[in-house]
């Protein structure tokens, strides 16, 4: 399998790169197309190799993300319960995929966070996925679990849980110097305070989420912050300032071509 097992390397080293470049790019057909030639590939050469069928359940399971966020969730879901067989199977032969497994569980939650009705269930498999991560060490990875995870807890109205859980994430990404991580953490804070109505608390947090994202030239999440402080000016009765900030975020999702990411057309939506 030598040929094979020399682009099985390759790939593991750049798939997950290759994932969050079309992710923070907001370029989710591209990644679907790339995703979806990945995992096409990797069937086709996967064999009873352990290593390249346990990347070829990641790469699915990362087409599946991209499936989602096209708001396909038949095939979306479809790949990723692809990718939690494949990797029961490996499992049962003894073959270490903690890792993989925890990558596809994030990728069902998701789901089960917007397309079902019980947030419950997302909660439950975003626990098993950090569990998981923790176990092997991949602490970027627990850090965005624990933000995710704490945003399903704002919705679920226990506030005071869903901040431990976000200034955990936002702690893990300080200590491995991950400035996306903290801006995105600083915007879930931000939003979990002014919620509840702690105004002064939230200004701080969301303003230097933009200006992280803003260096970063991180247009999508820039927009998310940009709405959010909007939306606190116009709580504090600070009307026309509001307005100026809310078209300017609108203005950023015209420039990245997503014209609809306020809306809710993506599922990809904070």
């Amino acid at each position: 399998m030598g040929r094979g097992h020399g682009q099985v390397d390759r790939l593991a080293q750049g798939i997950g790169s290759l994932a969050l470049y079309y992710t923070w790019r907001v370029r989710f057909e591209e990644g679907e197309t790339a995703l979806r030639a990945a995992a096409k590939r990797l069937e086709a050469i996967a064999g009873a190799e352990a290593g390249a069928r346990r990347l070829w359940a990641k790469a699915l399971a990362l087409w599946g993300d991209f499936l989602i966020e096209q708001g396909r969730q038949e095939p979306g879901t479809e790949a990723i319960r692809r990718a939690l067989a494949l990797l029961d199977e490996l499992e049962a032969a003894g073959q270490e995929v903690r890792a993989e497994r925890a990558v596809a569980l994030f990728s069902l939650a998701r789901i089960k966070r917007y397309f079902y009705l019980d947030p419950r269930d997302a909660e439950a498999l975003y626990r098993q996925g950090i569990a998981l991560f923790e176990e092997v060490g991949d602490h970027w990875s627990v850090a965005r679990g624990l933000d995710n995870l704490g945003l399903i807890i704002e919705d679920m109205g226990r506030f005071r849980e869903a901040q431990a859980l976000c200034e955990q994430s936002l702690a893990i990404s300080r200590s491995l110097g991950d400035r996306r991580g903290m801006a995105d953490a600083m915007l879930d804070l931000g939003v979990i305070a002014w919620v509840q109505g702690h105004l002064d608390d939230a200004m701080p947090l969301l303003e230097q989420s933009a200006g992280i994202l803003r260096s970063l030239d991180d247009w999508s999440g820039l927009a998310w912050t940009v709405k959010s402080l909007g939306e606190l000016l116009v709580r504090r009765g600070l009307f026309d300032d509001g307005l100026i900030v809310l078209e300017s975020g609108i203005q950023i999702c015209d420039g990245i071509c997503l014209p609809g990411c306020w809306s809710g057309a993506t599922v990809g939506s904070r």
